[in-house]
């Protein structure tokens, strides 16, 4: 009652009455609420003479973006969040010219972005009468399932503070037919932050009649409380994560031949594993978890950094650096670089280019981040059914999570504990990437550029995750762990680790594979008597191992087997075999050199336009139902691919007409089936990946335009567009999951009907 009467400043209640009730007596609301977002920015530049030959310049910018998101995950006012993040960069760099053939460059930069992300509910949790989680405020998040949510989002209250200092030097020298360069470059890393606001955990109720009572089990006279699921974390979410990063490079632009340029170069990156300063992070390491347990359980596989300051429990290893992985920091990431320009004939209208090199990357620092919702340092939960009995609107945290002076609080896993747990693999390296191509140049006509091309790219240690925990298949000539026959009951039995869930563990490694070749040629005409166009054509195709169409926080996941990489190796998400973009300009000549009224009237004119055509994209059917006897689970990450029926085959996937006419059917759905039984359960799919191709585009993008002098400094400038020229539809891809009532059925689509606007400019 309190909360339903609570009023926010400007009068309204927080809950507020239904604008209109909907035939199925649900209310309906809509809410206009101000978002404010304001930035400010300063640079000053400094260039200083310090002698002939040597020069300082300085650099300093900072910016900070305050602003008001009225609206969260909370779908009524009076929830929002405030945030307020700012850059600032300081940059310096002394150049040093010793002579005309030698240069220095000696830099140094700090860069700081500190933010925070705080939430705008009034309402406190002593003011209604709730019991929250920690000394915190704040009421916790509140939604009731299809109605409505209040109390803000799991990220409000988040500070972070990066810092980065660098330092580096670069030196130029041009001897003969040689330009060297070589430098170093050193960067020191430091993340604070901490993620806060999960303390304040959230409720679920189901109903507005379980809102309203809000009673425990007991009260209600049933086996359930009318809270159906509370979910937060306790312990310490905040962390001090620290890196360095080393690189040196050294090139030689070799000029061979007045027509042959030659382009040597090698670098060297060292990117340094992620380590907290206090030592509180927590990694596990599969090879280390044994599936003998003693009464207590066991902590067999958790691994922490060198400089943890804690007791160390029975079976937790102590790793030989501050990090959560074997390798400090990876040492041989050598990156040759090799480049050719040459123009073997006499005339400068045809050149041959080539290249080849091998890069690496940082993986995001937001792998990192999976590590501090973990034990020992967080407990997150989710009660729910008979776990909730106990809990009231009052007191909805029951049984209430450790408080935070009882951690560091280790889980011992058992046979039949279940426990989930989010991982880095311990052979962590940078992904790597070689890219090669071959191109030619040719001039035929002034003004004309005709290029040929082949482009290729083969990416290695990709970042991707799977489920590492996959129950596996069992007989009596195999038994797994004492099992002899196949259940989903007993999936969690077949597991490589026993304690933890089919799918509780969320390994992420650098184990992904790509390729990608393609034809490019294109024709430039550059601008002249009027006229300019450009058309250019790919035929391409990339092949990867990784489903990208998930969180690129995680890299992509595998489908099907987790074991089996081969399995998932086919068509990318993303991979478009054939594209082709037109772009064009016509400045209409001029008429009666824009004189008098005839000629200001018809000259200036000039039309452009861009046009794409391309095919559709590879899809990949899949199957929810599949994969159930290995404890798989459809999670919306780790999609299970579908089953081919027998005699059907890829040709016969396919079905005729336009996509207008299969809107319902764009391609066979009769070719697919439940995957085969297996025990009680159910296979992975036998279809491989990017079976089917999502509808082609083609689209015509136009504008008109007309300048008109009005003096000499002035000019009018009206202009007319329109997207989707011809209204031409472009349909999204179809529904992929078998099982479903929308399987194989387009409902939306990808590019909008035909929109046109205009606008009228002077320009003084």
């Amino acid at each position: 009652m309190a909360l339903l009467n609570y009023k926010l400043p400007n009068g309204e209640f927080i809950i507020p009455t239904p604008q209109t009730i909907q035939p199925n007596g649900q209310g309906f609301s809509v809410f206009s609420v101000p978002a404010t977002y304001t930035e400010d920015q300063v640079i000053v530049n400094l260039d200083y003479l310090l002698t002939k030959k040597h020069t300082l310049s300085g650099r300093w910018f900072s910016s900070r973006n305050p602003q008001v998101v009225s609206f969260t995950t909370s779908n009524t006012p009076g929830s929002g969040a405030g945030s307020n993040f700012a850059n600032k960069n300081l940059v310096m760099k002394l150049v040093s010219v010793f002579n005309p053939t030698f240069v220095n460059e000696a830099k140094v930069g700090l860069l700081r972005y500190p933010g925070d992300l705080h939430t705008l509910t009034p309402v406190t949790a002593s003011e209604v009468g709730i019991t929250p989680i920690a000394d915190l405020p704040k009421i916790p998040g509140i939604s009731v399932s299809g109605l409505f949510s209040l109390g803000g989002s799991f990220n409000d209250d988040f500070k972070t503070a990066i810092t980065s200092f660098r330092a580096g030097d670069e030196v130029s020298w041009v001897h003969g037919h040689h330009s060297i360069r070589a430098g170093f470059e050193l960067e020191q890393i430091a993340d604070n932050f901490d993620l806060y606001g999960g303390k304040r955990g959230s409720i679920g109720f189901q109903t507005f009649p379980d809102f309203l009572l809000g009673m425990s089990a007991a009260q209600n006279g049933s086996a359930f409380s009318n809270i159906d699921n509370t979910v937060g974390y306790s312990g310490f979410r905040d962390k001090q994560f620290r890196t360095q990063d080393r690189f040196a490079f050294i090139q030689d632009d070799f000029k061979i031949h007045p027509r042959l340029t030659l382009n040597l170069g090698l670098r060297w990156e060292s990117y340094g594993g992620i380590s907290e300063k206090r030592g509180r992070m927590t990694n596990f390491w599969p090879a280390l978890a044994l599936n003998t347990f003693p009464a207590q359980g066991t902590l067999a596989g958790f691994v922490v950094g060198d400089n943890w300051r804690d007791p160390l429990p029975d079976g937790v290893v102590r790793n030989t650096d501050n990090t959560c992985c074997k390798s400090l920091s990876a040492l041989g990431n050598w990156g040759p670089r090799v480049g050719l320009a040459w123009r073997p004939l006499q005339t400068n209208r045809f050149v041959v280019r080539s290249g080849y090199g091998i890069f690496y990357t940082r993986t995001s620092g937001n792998e990192m981040l999976q590590l501090t919702q973990q034990p020992p340092w967080v407990i997150n939960f989710r009660t729910d059914a008979l776990g909730e009995a106990l809990a009231t609107f009052q007191v909805p945290f029951n049984p209430a999570p450790p408080p935070i002076s009882a951690f560091p609080v280790w889980l011992p896993r058992t046979a039949s504990s279940q426990l989930t747990f989010q991982l880095l693999s311990p052979n962590w390296v940078p992904p790597m990437t070689q890219q090669y191509s071959f191109n030619i140049q040719y001039e035929p006509y002034p003004s004309y550029l005709l290029e040929v091309g082949y482009v290729g790219t083969r990416g290695s240690r990709l970042l991707r995750t799977r489920e590492f925990n996959q129950a596996l298949l069992a007989s009596p000539e195999k038994p797994v762990n004492g099992i002899t026959t196949n259940t989903v009951a007993n999936a969690t039995l077949r597991v490589p680790v026993l304690g933890m869930a089919p799918n509780g563990l969320l390994y992420s490694e650098t184990y992904g594979f790509v390729t990608h070749n393609a034809l490019h040629m294109s024709l430039l005409k550059r601008l002249s008597r009027g006229v300019q166009f450009q058309a250019a054509y790919t035929y391409g195709k990339t092949l990867d191992d990784i489903a990208a169409s998930s969180s690129s926080i995680f890299g992509g996941f595998m489908t099907n087997d987790v074991n089996n990489r081969h399995q998932a190796w086919g068509p990318a998400d993303f991979d478009v075999r054939q594209r082709l973009v037109l772009n064009y300009v016509w400045e209409v000549p001029q008429f009666h050199n824009g004189k008098a009224l005839a000629g200001k009237l018809l000259s200036g004119w000039q039309l452009s336009g861009v046009t794409t055509f391309q095919t559709g994209r590879a899809l990949t059917i899949l199957d929810t139902r599949a994969g159930s006897i290995y404890g798989a689970f459809s999670t919306g990450l780790f999609n299970m691919r579908g089953e081919m029926c027998p005699g059907a085959t890829y040709g016969s996937i396919g079905t005729d007409g336009r996509v207008q006419e299969r809107l319902n059917a764009y391609f066979n759905k009769a070719a697919f089936c439940l995957p085969r039984a297996i025990g009680d359960g159910l296979d992975y799919g036998s279809a491989g990946r990017g079976i089917v191709r999502g509808p082609d585009q083609r689209n015509f993008d136009f504008a008109i335009t007309k300048r008109t002098p009005v003096t000499e400094r002035t000019n009018v400038e009206f202009r007319a567009e329109a997207f989707n020229l011809f209204n031409h539809p472009q349909f999204a891809d179809p529904a992929v999951v078998n099982g479903v009532s929308n399987f194989g059925t387009i409902t939306g689509t990808k590019v909008a009907p035909r929109i046109m606007q205009v606008a009228l400019k002077v320009n003084f």
